[in-house]
């Protein structure tokens, strides 16, 4: 086997050197680079042509969706392998939904990241325990029709549920007010409820419940 080139995202330089160790006694493993935010992340990309990035989800300013969209920009073929010590079920689907090929939890054992770098660079999907059985209740359960949001929508309701009105979450997204509401009604329809109020309490009891939530 080739060796899996691989940069690791982290704006935590004593977290980026733990996984360098983690990854050393493996030859076949090979950090090409690290990064610790979404710029140098995205000119490393560029230039250090990695096979996987290793990109902490909550990266400085940034977040994992937005980069991992701008990382599959500039590299179609790269594969992204998030992790958090989160497990909010909306981060996963909005990481996934962003082009991600898996997702760690860093509560779990570091050391089981060898594994799910072979298994990322073999196309595979790779989510470890804790983040496995979320996305398992995601899929399985009816009353999760988180597949069906777009990434637009995932953000429209977290600004709901943090009461910004219509033409707030129009000037932060850079869309009118009337295309906000138009946003709001779709989500309404998909998830079957009737009001912003049903949205809100959406948001806190299954996107942003984590395991124990769901």
């Amino acid at each position: 086997m080739n060796k899996i080139n691989i940069i690791i995202a982290d704006d935590h330089p004593v977290l980026r050197m733990g996984l360098r160790a983690v990854f050393k006694p493996d030859n076949k493993i090979n950090v090409v680079g690290e990064a610790e935010n979404g710029l140098e992340l995205i000119e490393k990309t560029k230039h250090l042509n990695p096979h996987i990035v290793l990109l902490d989800y909550f990266f400085g300013e940034e977040n994992g969706a937005k980069l991992t969209r701008m990382l599959k920009q500039i590299k179609p073929r790269i594969k992204v392998l998030a992790y958090s010590y989160s497990s909010e079920p909306i981060i996963i689907q909005k990481v996934l939904k962003a082009g991600a090929i898996g997702f760690v939890s860093k509560s779990e054992q570091l050391s089981k990241l060898g594994e799910a770098l072979y298994k990322v660079a073999a196309g595979k999907q790779y989510f470890s325990p804790t983040i496995q059985s979320v996305v398992d209740k995601i899929q399985s359960s009816s009353e999760h029709k988180i597949q069906e949001l777009t990434q637009r929508e995932f953000e429209i309701i977290e600004y709901v549920a943090k009461e910004y009105s219509n033409k707030e979450i129009g000037a932060k997204l850079f869309i009118s007010p009337r295309t906000v509401e138009t946003h709001k009604r779709n989500i309404m329809q998909k998830l079957k409820l009737k009001n912003s109020v049903g949205l809100v309490n959406y948001y806190f009891r299954v996107l942003h419940s984590g395991v124990g939530g769901i």
